[in-house]
């Protein structure tokens, strides 16, 4: 049957597909499908999941052929189930219920709206239990929430009230947008599996998606009878502890801050069908030896469950079936749960490093963001600045002539064991190995971001996930032999950083105009030779041009006798390394960066913030630093003719360097260290749900 053949909709409306598990209960599921079909925004397809051996439902399922797909199982289980069932599925939005629920009308016409929003990766509404459990009557305004103890606060039969933000949706009545679906592979329990949902809902909250409830959205709940252990009202001891077992694993896996909390909880107070100690006592006094019965194997359950996430353990997800929110809003990064964060790198000298400058930044964002984060290295400068921001230092000599570099990994192995972090970010590749011997052992997920794609580059592949910071950077890695899923592009970012925000303006340096000006590290790779050979052909067409080369390098000397051997002179000022180099880049006429390869320069970035007219080559990083050229002009490398050329235009064509002003500005906010930070984060969390 064609997806579509249900309802049709619009090219570019968004579809959605109803899984249904379903065992043995063929009267309920007619209910459940007459409901599914009857929808005021139809579904674009329903897929019931039947077992093999389950003839009942194989029959009923006859008076439904041409409207409804069907797909077989042979694993007992609803995780089984409901994997068959997203296998089969075509839909952008997977919709789930069970077969002893019928959606009401407006069902899937309340869920799907809340789509509209680009960060909402899951909704699901309220289950109205029947009969009505033997309760008193009552509504909340809010379910689907944990405690700060670690307490489930269900409650998604009674809720009440506008649509909210939840941790966990209820799956009777869920629903997840394509990329933030995963199922747990599987758990304890050979029919139920009572809590699973805990598992996806935080798994996609970890990514960094908004789960969102909505009471208005309303399946009715019959409660049919079940054939496992799990018998509801009258559930078998093993039934329990699996209950319990699951919530504990799926929540600390996901929420491990809350281990003490969650322990100390669950052991006293539990939770209504899991109780601890308080609980049971209240069941006896009320005369309610059912709810008693419930707590050995509820502690059982639960001390187990703390054991094994004390050893690493988790629920199985699917790999590489998720990702997080395209959308670069923070909103959804600021309700996740805070992380520690251990940066590893040589040092946070003052002295123009590109790798150093943007960790920094990046340390004090992620800081800034409440996150606790330590830096290991041998220090330098930019010590005052992280920790002005609340950045812990570690001292870590990793420099590989150092005496002490022996002690290097057990140094790091000890700073691992305090901070006790739950991702380790290494800069170099002297800090990916240590940081891979110290996590030896560890679930920790280690990222690396490859600031520089020289030979040893290639050692980076031992990282859980790969930072670069182009496409190009991407293909080179790949070329190397990097698994193409542990590769990860991000856009570099430097504008509005802890750096620039401690700096106090500068005084104008008085240049001479008409000039050019670069800031780079005085090496070959910069293409320093290029500029200094074009510049004669510059000053020609617009006399007086002085280039300022601001930087230092192991090629200065040489560069120095270049200038010397084309007679330049005067027409040349070498400045050395300097910390401010934003006083240069807000008196440059035309900036320009020469380089023969730049995976991601940030002082594009700065130059864009500083609004300089911009030349740069076209490689690596460069266009994607320049929005593919709209900021700036991009030349070939290695031409001093064609960049000459490019120099002049800027130099002497009427308004064309007020309009390269205007560009570098607009959408400079897209290169800021925040949002770099919250993609970063984005790539933690990935690692860290899929653990």
């Amino acid at each position: 049957m064609s997806p579509n053949t249900l309802a049709p909709q619009d090219a570019g409306a968004r579809t959605i597909s109803v899984v249904v598990p379903s065992y043995r209960r063929p009267d309920l599921l007619v209910r459940c499908l007459d409901g599914l079909l009857a929808q005021d925004r139809p579904a674009d397809q329903v897929v019931v999941v039947r077992r093999d051996t389950d003839e009942e439902t194989r029959t009923a399922l006859e008076a439904y052929v041409g409207r409804v797909d069907v797909a077989v199982v042979a694993e007992p289980g609803v995780l089984a189930a409901m994997a068959r069932g997203v296998d089969a599925a075509t839909g952008d939005v997977v919709a789930f219920t069970d077969d002893d629920a019928v959606p009401r009308p407006d069902w899937l016409a309340t869920l799907l709206p809340h789509y509209d929003d680009a960060q909402v990766g899951g909704v699901g509404g309220r289950d109205v239990n029947h009969p009505a459990p033997d309760e008193p009557a009552r509504t909340v305004a809010g379910a689907g929430r944990f405690t700060a103890w670690g307490g489930l606060l269900g409650f998604h039969h009674v809720v009440e009230g506008p649509a909210g933000d939840a941790d966990v949706l209820k799956g009777v009545n869920m629903s997840f947008r394509r990329p933030a679906l995963a199922l747990p592979l599987s758990l304890p329990g050979s029919g139920a599996q009572v809590h699973f949902e805990v598992a996806t809902s935080l798994h996609a909250r970890t990514l960094g998606w908004r789960l969102v409830l909505d009471p208005a959205a309303v399946v009715d709940h019959y409660h049919g009878p079940r054939f496992d252990e799990d018998q509801r009202h009258r559930p078998q001891p093993v039934a329990v502890r699996n209950e319990a077992y699951n919530l504990v694993l799926c929540l600390l896996s996901y929420r491990p801050e809350l281990l003490v909390r969650r322990a100390a909880f669950g052991l006293l107070v539990g939770d209504r069908a899991t109780p601890g100690l308080l609980r049971a006592a209240a069941a006896l006094a009320r005369r309610d030896p059912a709810t008693a019965a419930r707590l050995l194997p509820s502690l059982r359950g639960q001390l187990a469950a703390l054991r094994d996430v004390r050893r690493g353990v988790r629920p199985e997800m699917p790999a590489g079936t998720s990702a997080a929110p395209e959308d670069r809003s923070t909103a959804p990064l600021a309700t996740l749960p805070r992380l520690r964060i251990l940066h590893v790198l040589n040092d946070v000298e003052e002295l123009g490093n590109g790798i150093n400058n943007v960790t920094v930044d990046l340390a004090c964002a992620q800081a800034d963001a409440g996150h606790e984060v330590t830096v290991a290295s041998q220090g330098g400068g930019w010590a005052r600045v992280l920790e002005q921001h609340g950045v812990r230092l570690a001292a870590l000599d990793q420099r590989r002539r150092s005496p002490s570099f022996a002690l290097a990994p057990a140094r790091l192995r000890r700073i691992v064991a305090r901070v006790r972090p739950d991702v380790v970010h290494a800069h170099n590749v002297t800090g990916v190995l240590l940081a891979r011997a110290a996590l030896a052992g560890t679930r920790v997920p280690l990222v690396a971001t490859v600031h520089n794609e020289g030979p040893e580059a290639k050692l980076m592949r031992y990282a859980s996930a790969s930072i670069v910071l182009s496409e190009a950077g991407r293909q080179h890695l790949l070329s190397q032999g990097f698994p193409a899923q542990r590769i990860r592009v991000l856009r570099n970012g430097t504008v509005d950083g802890a750096r620039s925000r401690s700096r106090e303006p500068l005084p104008p340096r008085g240049l001479a105009h008409p000039n050019v000006v670069t800031v780079c590290g005085m090496n070959k790779r910069k293409g320093i030779q290029d500029l200094l050979a074009a510049l004669p052909a510059v000053r020609a067409a617009v006399p007086g041009t002085v280039l300022y080369l601001v930087g230092d390098g192991p090629d200065r000397e040489e560069f120095e006798r270049q200038a010397e051997q084309l007679a330049l002179g005067d027409a040349v000022v070498f400045e050395r390394f300097q910390p401010r180099p934003d006083a240069w880049l807000a008196e440059a006429d035309v900036f320009v960066l020469a380089s023969h390869h730049e995976p991601g320069g940030l002082v594009l970035a700065e130059a864009r913030e500083a609004g300089c007219p911009i030349v740069a080559t076209d490689v690596a990083g460069n266009p994607n630093m320049l929005d593919g050229g709209r900021a700036g002009l991009l030349v070939p490398p290695g031409e001093p003719e064609v960049l000459a050329a490019a120099v002049v235009r800027v130099l002497s064509e009427p308004g064309l360097a007020d309009q390269l002003r205007a560009a570098a500005r607009e959408g400079v906010e897209d290169l800021t260290v925040g949002r770099l930070a919250d993609d970063v984060e984005r790539v933690y969390r990935g690692l860290l749900a899929g653990r």
